[in-house]
């Protein structure tokens, strides 16, 4: 929504990350959309090396508890 779009400073392309299982910070959601990863599936379907490139292996790390089986 523009609410959230603006509360968290988003473009609105990266709004759908807001459904990831754990929240980011601003840069996180930033770097993961500049990588044209917009929303979970996407995230779920890339290669590691790019999600530890935009968010960092403990980061990724954390999100991959919640990675669909």
């Amino acid at each position: 929504t523009l609410l959230k779009q603006l509360e968290l400073g988003l473009p609105s392309k990266a709004i759908g990350l807001l459904a990831l299982p754990i929240p980011l910070t601003r840069g996180e959601y930033l770097n993961l959309a500049e990588n044209d990863l917009l929303n979970p599936e996407q995230i779920w379907a890339a290669p590691g090396e790019l999600i530890i490139k935009c968010l960092g292996k403990p980061r990724t790390e954390e999100l991959d508890k919640f990675r669909p089986k």
